[in-house]
């Protein structure tokens, strides 16, 4: 991404991305894997390794960024996992994945609003 194209108060993190396909029937089939994965996540993210990830739709993939120095090293992650030794993920890929987010300087600026779904979508919540 060109600098001169990023606002001042943002920057971009080089990262990539894991994304995984599950088994059929995903959300049955991760459950006695499941306690391993997740115990094995939170100490990658306790370590700054996984910076967030989860599952999509109705457990069919998984999306995790990770900061790792390049495509071998997510792919190693991938691949000891419990979910791909398991045979709960099918298959994966990594891909780059920039991450858009406020320079350090800058955080804080705006007084920590969070927006709601009225704010995105003009309407009021319920």
């Amino acid at each position: 991404m060109d600098a001169d194209t990023i606002p001042a108060g943002l920057e971009v993190e080089e990262l990539w991305a894991i994304e995984a396909e599950y088994v059929a029937d995903g959300r049955r089939r991760r459950e006695p894997y499941r306690r391993a994965h997740l115990e094995n996540f939170e100490r990658l993210v306790r370590e700054g390794v996984i910076v967030f990830g989860g599952a999509l739709g109705d457990v069919e993939s998984a999306f995790i960024v990770v900061r790792v120095p390049g495509e071998a090293e997510a792919r190693v992650l991938a691949e000891r996992d419990v979910y791909w030794t398991s045979g709960t993920w099918t298959g994966y890929r990594v891909r780059p994945y920039a991450l858009v987010k406020l320079r350090e300087s800058a955080a804080g600026v705006g007084g920590g609003s969070v927006l709601t779904a009225g704010d995105v979508t003009g309407r009021q919540g319920r």
